[in-house]
């Protein structure tokens, strides 16, 4: 599918979509147009339906991925790293991606955050030195730290409307308001913003009986909240570095189309 589009790599930082041209259609222009007839079709008509799925399904296992993140190069290498793999597969490719990741993310937090530096290497360090526990949460509390210094009011990115409830639009926002009045997107785009709009099973508070299980996986209300005594492992720190990023460029992405939207 995706592997027959041959992507001339270039020399671009951070976002696939450069938010300051912005559109689906000139990150096509970088296609070598020789070999791009079948991964075109798939670009085009599959591959953001399949690219939502899997974010909705990695978040829910506690990745939360960028996955416009890197040179051109990198969004087919995702994609044939994640769609239509096994768990396990899927697991150990984003565990890899992020080990080789760390150091790049660290440097652009510190230089985007100055406000944050010891709390971003305090963070880096005690996962460089195994001590998760420590690690796990920091990251937590950076992400949401990050998500208050780029939102609107204040807003917790994990703030939702809950399933049953209507949308009263008074009050202190949710990030699910935020996102459905976010109408300036094109297909790629929107998928960045999945996790966003959902409540997922590893950001959602839970009041359930807590068995042994639960206490090994990523959960935020778990570990904050201190019900949760086994989730000090490298995975999970990886995990809480891929949210710690994914909050920094997505709201950023999304704050510079907002700006450039605005009339």
């Amino acid at each position: 599918q995706f592997s027959e589009i041959n992507m001339r790599k270039q020399s671009k930082p951070s976002n696939i979509l450069n938010t300051s041209k912005g559109s689906l259609e000139e990150f096509k222009s970088y296609l070598d147009w020789d070999n791009v007839i079948k991964g075109l079709d798939y670009f085009n008509n599959q591959l953001p339906s399949d690219l939502e799925k899997l974010i909705t399904d990695l978040s829910n296992r506690g990745w939360f991925i960028y996955i416009l993140e890197g040179d051109f190069i990198d969004l087919p290498s995702k994609v044939n790293g994640l769609i239509g793999k096994s768990s396990d597969e899927q697991d150990k490719f984003l565990e890899n991606y992020i080990r080789l990741k760390a150091d790049d993310f660290k440097r652009q937090l510190i230089e985007t955050y100055p406000n944050r530096v010891n709390q971003i290497k305090d963070a880096f360090d005690t996962h460089d030195t195994g001590k998760y526990y420590s690690s796990i949460p920091t990251f937590i509390l950076l992400a949401e730290g990050i998500g208050r210094d780029l939102l609107p009011n204040n807003l917790g990115i994990f703030e939702k409307h809950s399933h049953r409830s209507k949308k009263i639009k008074s009050g202190i926002p949710k990030t699910d308001d935020l996102f459905d009045n976010f109408s300036f997107t094109d297909p790629l785009e929107e998928v960045i913003f999945a996790p966003f709009r959902i409540k997922t099973e590893i950001t959602e508070n839970t009041d359930k009986y807590i068995t042994a299980e639960d206490k090994k996986i990523f959960n935020r209300h778990l570990i904050l909240h201190g019900l949760s005594d086994n989730y000090g492992t490298e995975v999970n720190s990886l995990k809480a570095i891929a949210l710690t990023y994914f909050v920094h460029e997505a709201l950023s992405h999304y704050l510079e189309r907002e700006k450039e939207n605005k009339p």
